[in-house]
């Protein structure tokens, strides 16, 4: 059904002439319903009612069950009837003439919004008092104009402001792209009363049509309505699909919509709320924003499980093979200890917990104890932290058909069916919940699992190696993870030093990083030295981000200067340093080689402290002391750190 435009005015031929410029703009898109008002009431049952001015507003009434926007235009003229009027000079008194009092005193104000510096008096058919002017302008009304008049100033029929149609196009629910260029191209042949706030509301209009296109490519469905009248403003493709919503939901109060959806409190902010529309299962988000507007989204659960689904997909193609081997893992003595007992271990096919701080190899080790065992199946890694309860469960043991609303047909396989034969890694097993806790306790004790709705018990033959960095002590004392469960994870148990724990390991580490990435680098055997006192909380991870971070973006030798900020920092203010222990730094810097008795005597020291604040320096690698002439003399770590803000903010 096509929207209707009411036009309403007290002259027919004024009817004639809205409807013909106004169906030059919407070209067909809506039917019109003139309404001639000759002092009497007029019921307009249409979508919009467009008035020719003011002065009909009080004959018009609409349907009581009905809200009909009533729209007044804002008028102005073309850009060839501006150029007639600049013509006429300052100062100078003129008739507007027009067929009506109220159409003669709109034009006239009309004029005056323009900034004209003329004298204007509204002069009509019956007028009684007006100056007998030598010019008089008039918007097509020439045959209304007196006889004693010198000169006519036709400035052509008034129309409409493109803000107008803007505004028109809204009510209606019309507003597309074509009509933006449409609208941009007619902006250009008129004069407008307020050109700053037209191009602010096509900014709007733009704006908006890009948000919408945007939300019509979301695969949820969206939906904005005003909190002071209800009224639905916005709602894309899905959301018709979804929640049956129409543009005829959209002219009435949204609360037949949102008791669709289960909303009974609109101002209550909803996240992920599990409801059913239309006997389909659906994740619920609202907000309401500052200005009062609503915002509402959802979207099927099988979507979001169809979105994880397919991340699994590029899993299994990229991820279902482990590619490390033991002899990728560098290491010293103590790691060569860690190696030789996972040998041990992977020859078994009992469960096995690594235990490790993040970023120490945990599943590095994991993929070289399955390539190490006898398994030739599948290396399945999860990450127990990245999904919710309900989805890791049906990732883990898959579901049958019509499980839940939206499961897929024929139902989906689960991870331990897919490793089946091989390994499954779970990493932070820490994080799951004790219900999840409980059903691998079952799948270890039994090697069987059950789908997500079936009844059947399918047997899996899958070594389970999982992981976790932190303390599952404390969470069983707290009971967060169970007992019977830890002691079936933890056959064998593997820990995984830190790196700070075999520091001596961080030279070798380097070099293979360096060499494995075919970078063009060597660290500076000073700079290796303090890299070697720092406690590298990321681990191993840290160490890889450091080598890119150098590699990538140096070449050759690499300093103090060198080093990322970040590290950087942490080493040059890992321990306090006092303020004659800067003073010593600034006066070997100043002065270049010196001895310790001119350094004592230069910082007003005693040469007993000297002697320590220099031992201290020269541990922290900010000074070198040499025997003889050469003396102590600041290093490039030094200066480096004089040149820290927390040494400028001292001063």
């Amino acid at each position: 059904m096509s929207k209707r435009i009411g036009i309403v005015s007290s002259k027919s031929n004024v009817l004639e002439l809205l409807e013909n410029e106004l169906r030059q703009i919407l070209k067909g898109k809506v039917e019109f319903v003139r309404y001639i008002v000759n002092e009497k009431n007029v019921l307009c049952d249409v979508d919009v009612v467009v008035l020719s001015g003011g002065a009909v507003a009080k004959y018009v009434s609409t349907p009581v069950n009905k809200s009909v926007p009533i729209l007044t235009p804002r008028r102005t003229i073309t850009l060839a009837g501006w150029r007639r009027l600049k013509s006429i000079p300052e100062g100078t008194s003129v008739l507007v003439v027009n067929d009506t009092k109220e159409t003669a005193e709109e034009t006239v104000n009309l004029f005056k919004e323009f900034g004209l510096r003329l004298k204007f008096y509204p002069y009509y058919p019956g007028c009684a008092q007006f100056p007998k002017c030598r010019i008089a302008i008039t918007p097509g009304e020439s045959r209304y104009v007196p006889l004693f008049v010198q000169k006519i100033v036709d400035v052509g029929d008034r129309i409409f402001e493109p803000s107008t149609i803007l505004e028109l196009l809204f009510m209606l629910d019309l507003f597309k792209w074509e009509d933006l260029q449409e609208l941009s191209k007619y902006s250009k042949t008129v004069k407008s009363t307020q050109p700053a706030l037209q191009k602010f509301l096509f900014d709007m209009a733009a704006i908006r049509l890009e948000l919408e296109t945007v939300l019509s490519m979301a695969r949820q469905a969206v939906m904005a309505f005003s909190k002071e009248d209800g009224k639905i403003v916005f709602f894309n493709e899905f959301a018709r699909e979804y929640a049956g919503i129409n543009s005829r939901d959209a002219s009435k109060n949204a609360k037949k919509v949102l008791k669709k959806l289960g909303i009974k409190d609109a101002s209550k902010e909803l996240h992920n709320e599990i409801v059913e529309i239309n006997d389909m299962e659906m994740v619920l988000n609202s907000k309401t924003t500052p200005f009062g507007t609503t915002i509402v989204s959802f979207y099927p659960v099988e979507l979001h499980r169809e979105i994880e689904r397919k991340r699994m997909v590029k899993i299994k193609k990229s991820g279902m093979i482990a590619h490390s081997k033991f002899t990728d893992i560098v290491g010293g003595q103590e790691i060569q200890k860690t190696i030789k007992l996972a040998k041990k271990m992977a020859l078994s096919d009992a469960p096995i917990l690594l235990e490790g701080e993040s970023g120490t190899g945990k599943e590095l080790f994991a993929q070289a104890i399955h390539n190490y065992s006898k398994r030739s199946g599948p290396f399945v890694p999860i990450n127990c932290a990245s999904l919710s309860e309900e989805l890791l469960e049906s990732e883990l043991f898959g579901y049958v058909e019509g499980a839940f609303t939206g499961a897929k047909k024929g139902g989906k396989l689960g991870l331990f069916e897919v490793a089946n034969g091989g390994t499954i890694f779970l990493d932070e097993i820490s994080e799951l919940s004790l219900a999840l806790q409980s059903k691998l306790l079952r799948v270890l004790q039994e090697k069987e699992i059950i789908r997500v709705g079936g009844v059947q018990l399918i047997p899996v033959n899958v070594r389970v190696i999982a992981a976790t960095n932190g303390n599952l002590f404390e969470m069983m004392e707290s009971g967060k993870f169970r007992m019977d469960l830890f002691y079936r994870i933890s056959t064998f148990q593997l820990r995984l030093p830190p790196l700070r724990e075999r520091i001596e390991d961080l030279e070798m580490l380097i070099n293979f990083l360096i060499s494995k990435n075919g970078y063009d680098i060597f660290i500076r055997k000073e700079v290796l030295q303090t890299l070697k006192k720092y406690k590298w909380p990321g681990n191993i991870r840290e160490v890889e981000n450091f080598i890119d971070y150098v590699g990538n973006l140096f070449s050759g030798e690499i300093g103090f200067n060198e080093l990322p900020p970040y590290l950087s920092k942490r080493i040059l203010l890992s321990d306090e340093i006092s303020e004659e222990e800067i003073r010593v730094l600034r006066f070997l810097k100043n002065i270049g080689n010196s001895g310790r008795q001119k350094v004592a005597k230069a910082c007003r020291m005693n040469e007993r402290k000297t002697r320590k604040i220099l031992e201290k320096l020269q541990r922290k690698g900010f000074i070198s002391i040499s025997r003889g002439r050469n003396g102590t003399k600041i290093t490039e770590m030094g200066v480096q750190f004089l040149e820290t803000n927390y040494v400028k903010d001292r001063r």
